[in-house]
């Protein structure tokens, strides 16, 4: 191996951690960790060091625990199509929030 491409190899491995780090400062990252089984935990940070951000990411924003004013926009409109609310495509996230609500008491009640 050439010192170019060990240090290229090196860098790109410092970005994945430092992208890891930042989804894991978040403090519902915290929250949710608090909450999570050992198994969960041990899952966590084996990609937390193989530095899968995607993985801790999908966790952090599809986690069942979540309110729906925690998850990001995308998510609330994939349960709103999930739901059968009508456009929902062009809602914004409060309005997909109340309609998600509204859908719940409806099919509770």
């Amino acid at each position: 191996m050439k010192l170019l491409e060990l240090k290229a190899e090196l860098h790109s491995k410092i970005l994945a951690l430092r992208n890891v780090e930042a989804v894991i400062d978040k403090d519902q990252f915290e929250r949710m960790w608090k909450g999570a089984t050992e198994d969960e935990k041990d899952k966590l940070a084996k990609a937390g060091l193989a530095g899968r951000k995607e993985f801790l990411t999908n966790w952090l924003n599809y986690h069942p625990s979540l309110e729906y004013g925690e998850l990001p926009v995308r998510r609330l409109k994939v349960l709103a199509r999930q739901r059968l609310i009508r456009h929902y495509s062009r809602m914004p996230k409060e309005e997909l929030i109340l309609a998600l609500k509204r859908r719940d008491v409806n099919d509770k009640g």
